[in-house]
């Protein structure tokens, strides 16, 4: 091949190659400024989801403050206790004025700071005397004329609602954190859950710690009924779980031989069956929330903000984190709230006596021993 065709050939091929690298290079650009587009827009369309937010939270926050300052100008008489305020019709027809402030107390003692954006937007009522008396104000609750004081409380906090609750803390709960009013009647009837409950209850009542925990599923173990119950327990929860005509024809062997044969070991398999969402509970809701209840008390005001902080924390260690106190102390304390709640008719066994000395000693040594805790 002479070298002029060589010659010619090596520029052909030189700009083969630049035309391929050129039309590369083009189709990275535009791939490039195609990622930087769809980049530009993610950010716009993120930017306006929180502008978004922040547009509604000030709506809602306007929106009371506009309610709030336009009560007195229309002669509306409003009630307010803190960052709570009631408009009623006819208010003097209702202990609104105790109800408000007893209202306010409970929420700003269980929640802390959060009662304030529970009550951003101001409660309306309209006192009727009649059931066929229309509410003019489709925003207004309907409530009766001569309602007592507790009835008026319990109406309003219905009204507030409670805040939202992380799925893991709520599971354990059985529900969202309820502001406590008659602590008497639900430690009461905790005192018959433990005297007369399941084997961890009993055994709990009787002063043993581990078994309090247990109770109260602490460990947020799903076959809590291969420890807080014994046979008769699971015997007894998978009656309550399932009656004769709700089991499948496929369970319907194995809920005979629990049933009817009392074979402890069928009785488990059944209830591990069911999952833990469908089998009875040591305790009642009540129960725990007596012991949330005692972690708030002991922490303080913002003894809320602390239990809600991390929903990836185990249950006892955001109670700890909420009372300030290890977990046992607060478990201590709920137990001897609900020991001296006995109701009349009910005594506790001199060996009760003897454990609830030993729960006492345990406090004081807690208490001693927590300081790290408190300055945490």
């Amino acid at each position: 091949m002479s070298r002029a065709r060589v010659g010619a050939a090596v520029l052909i091929a030189a700009a083969l190659a630049a035309r391929i690298a050129g039309a590369q290079s083009a189709g990275t650009r535009a791939l490039t400024r195609r990622a930087d587009s769809l980049l530009a827009l993610w950010r716009d369309a993120s930017t306006l989801a929180e502008v978004q937010l922040d547009l509604q939270a000030a709506r809602q926050h306007t929106a009371g403050e506009v309610t709030r300052s336009t009560a007195s100008v229309l002669a509306r008489r409003p009630v307010q206790t803190g960052h709570l305020m009631v408009i009623a019709t006819e208010p003097d027809s209702i202990p609104l004025r105790a109800a408000v402030a007893s209202v306010w107390t409970a929420l700003e003692r269980t929640y802390g700071r959060l009662a304030d954006s529970l009550t951003a937007r101001p409660l309306r009522l309209s006192v009727v005397s009649s059931d066929r008396r229309p509410v003019t104000n489709p925003d207004d609750r309907r409530v009766a004329a001569g309602l007592s004081v507790d009835e008026l409380v319990r109406t309003l906090l219905g009204m507030v609602g409670q805040p939202l609750t992380d799925a893991r803390f709520s599971r354990w709960l059985g529900g969202r954190v309820q502001v406590m009013l008659d602590t008497g009647l639900v430690r009461s009837a905790a005192y018959l859950e433990l005297a007369a409950g399941s084997r961890a209850g009993r055994a709990c009542f009787a002063g043993v710690p581990a078994q309090c925990a247990a109770a109260l599923e602490l460990d947020e173990d799903s076959t809590f009924f291969l420890t807080a119950y014994d046979a008769n327990d699971r015997r007894q929860a998978v009656m309550a779980a399932r009656r004769p005509d709700m089991v499948e024809p496929a369970e319907q062997a194995l809920y005979r031989q629990c049933v009817d044969r009392y074979v402890d070991s069928a009785c488990a398999a059944f209830l591990g069956s069911l999952g833990r969402e469908w089998v009875p509970r040591p305790l009642t809701e009540d129960a725990r929330d007596l012991l949330v209840a005692t972690a708030l008390d002991l922490g303080g005001p913002e003894a809320y903000g602390r239990l809600m902080a991390d929903s990836t924390a185990p249950v006892s260690a955001r109670l700890a984190r909420a009372a300030g106190v290890p977990a046992a102390v607060v478990v201590a304390r709920w137990r001897a709230g609900i020991l001296a709640a006995r109701p009349a008719g009910h005594g506790i066994p001199w060996s009760g006596t003897l454990a609830t000395l030993g729960w006492v000693a345990l406090l004081a040594t807690a208490a001693v021993r927590s300081t790290r805790w408190r300055l945490g």
